[in-house]
């Protein structure tokens, strides 16, 4: 399955620790939305999802899973096929290679079900994130932009 991670999964470590097979393809933008923080998650700090915003672009790349290891990903993002509500629920979605608009991909993403006044993030999960984006060569705007998040901690 290809997969576009956004928020803490673009920690390699973290990523290989979920899906130990987990392959990197490239790095990837999804247009017209915003990373934000949308949830909280079971120790009470929030967690990245994506809101749509006109003329915003999110980075991030694209890891190619394992069909053995897709539910180990499933349970790492609070999914469950048979539960009626669950953290995060998967959707195709189609990135850009580099951000290249000639060079479209599909692949698979977890979008939160929201909550109302999420919490900020931990200090701790914002670091996967800008980590995950320093080791991955995103944009230098970009992880300046994420490193203005406030934290919880």
């Amino acid at each position: 399955m290809m997969y576009f991670a956004y928020g803490s999964n673009l920690d390699f470590d973290r990523m290989h620790k979920r899906c130990a097979g987990a392959i990197f393809i490239c790095r990837a933008v999804f247009p017209d939305f915003l990373l934000s923080i949308t949830r909280k998650n079971m120790a009470g700090n929030g967690t990245a999802d994506m809101v749509e915003r006109t003329g915003r672009l999110v980075w991030g790349v694209v890891y190619d899973i394992p069909d053995s290891q897709v539910t180990s990903l499933n349970d790492a993002e609070g999914f469950k096929p048979s539960r009626l509500s669950n953290s995060y629920y998967p959707k195709t979605i189609t990135v850009f290679v580099e951000g290249d608009e000639t060079k479209p991909m599909k692949a698979v993403t977890y979008f939160a079900t929201k909550q109302p006044n999420p919490p900020l993030p931990s200090k701790q999960y914002l670091g996967y994130i800008i980590n995950g984006a320093k080791y991955w060569n995103l944009p230098e705007h970009y992880v300046l932009w994420l490193s203005q998040f406030a934290t919880s901690s």
